[in-house]
């Protein structure tokens, strides 16, 4: 507290050096020292900026600023007209979808610009010390909101749905990868079958789709009764006969 010298037939001015600190936000219905305060994007979109301030004065301006301020009131007349006026200037800069991504860097940059119109005003004789600003909310238009959250999930689900496709051609390129291996694998194993045996690959690979049917049929249950032909040139031939 300091007490500023008078004449012996003057009051004396109490003032109060301790931080200050002024509350500006709305919510369900309440508000705190003043409203929110009602700014405008740089797109044009109408938010709401809650913010909370707080600064002491400068002990050795003290004489100079009641000389601007007689009644004490630099709070209401200059202190809070600024903030405002910082506030919608810093909005303007930034876009509404911006607000969202860039709050932190938003929340400094009002820090940075409150000071500075503090210390410029003139009235004032740099006699404000900020302590700090503290950005609570910016409160987006319900419908804004409402839909960047539809276009979100749009584009969660067009992720998803591009994710499951990306799978399938993924899952159906190493399967089909896999069937070219195995029958390159298959055919390699017959034309050595067939070198070692001193017989032609056909005969090989007939005997090969031969035994692969009755495989498939036992694996069915059914039954089936086959007898083998020692060809010509054209080879064996494995033949089924009807139970």
């Amino acid at each position: 507290m300091v007490l500023l010298p008078k004449a012996p037939w003057a009051y004396v001015k109490k003032v109060y050096v301790a931080v200050d600190t002024v509350h500006m936000w709305t919510e369900l219905g309440r508000t705190g020292d003043f409203p929110a305060i009602g700014c405008l994007t740089k797109d044009g979109l109408a938010v709401d900026f809650d913010v909370t301030v707080r600064w002491r004065i400068n002990p050795s301006t003290v004489v100079e600023l009641f000389k601007k301020y007689p009644e004490l009131d630099w709070k209401i007349r200059t202190i809070i007209p600024i903030i405002r006026e910082t506030v919608r200037d810093v909005s303007s800069k930034y876009t509404a979808m911006e607000t969202i991504t860039m709050r932190e860097e938003i929340a400094v940059a009002l820090t940075a610009s409150i000071e500075k119109a503090l210390r410029a005003d003139p009235t004032l004789h740099e006699g404000i010390i900020l302590e700090g600003v503290e950005l609570r909310e910016i409160s987006l238009p319900a419908k804004f909101t409402s839909a960047i959250e539809e276009k979100m999930a749009a584009e969660q689900e067009k992720l998803a749905a591009d994710f499951q496709a990306a799978k399938v051609l993924i899952l159906a390129s190493a399967d089909a990868n896999a069937t070219i291996i195995r029958a390159q694998g298959t055919a390699d194993a017959i034309n050595s079958i067939a070198q070692r045996c001193n017989v032609s690959s056909r005969e090989i690979a007939q005997l090969y789709i031969t035994v692969e049917a009755l495989k498939k049929i036992a694996e069915t249950g059914g039954k089936i009764n086959f007898i083998m032909i020692q060809g010509g040139e054209g080879g064996s031939w494995i033949l089924p006969i009807p139970p």
